[in-house]
């Protein structure tokens, strides 16, 4: 089903598709936050860094999904430009994206994510950039 959305956005997905009874409980985020992880996120742990050192969690829009084979698919739109970081964030392995700056749970909830390759280490002054376009989420 899908490659790499959260336990929690796959149910989330089904109950609406299905017009489940719990298919009100779902609510659309009013903006798109990405979160970088240490270790690789998986459906139910998102590894987000919580180093502090100025890491917060950035704004991300996405664009509509696209019908193309092989996969219905979406990417960022715009470039996502992490602060400066003030020391170091660890090494940098996959992204997380959740319905708020901050929490991962409720209105906050963790949707998707995605690997980064290769795997960088975040010193301080580094800055993470993503391009756009450069994240895929997709279901096939």
């Amino acid at each position: 089903m899908a490659n790499n959305l959260g336990q929690q956005s796959q149910k989330d997905l089904l109950d609406i598709a299905l017009r489940t009874t719990d298919s009100t409980n779902w609510a659309t985020p009013g903006s798109i936050w990405v979160g970088l992880c240490t270790a690789t996120p998986t459906d139910t742990t998102t590894n987000e860094t919580t180093s502090g050192n100025n890491y917060v969690r950035k704004q991300i829009t996405f664009a509509p999904a696209s019908l193309a084979a092989p996969a219905v698919s979406t990417g960022p739109t715009i470039v996502c430009t992490f602060t400066s970081a003030g020391g170091s964030w660890g090494t940098i392995s996959g992204y997380a994206l959740f319905a708020a700056s901050t929490g991962s749970s409720g209105t906050s909830r963790y949707i998707a994510y995605g690997t980064v390759s290769p795997t960088v280490a975040i010193t301080t002054n580094d800055v993470v950039e993503f391009a756009a376009g450069a994240m895929s989420l997709s279901f096939d």
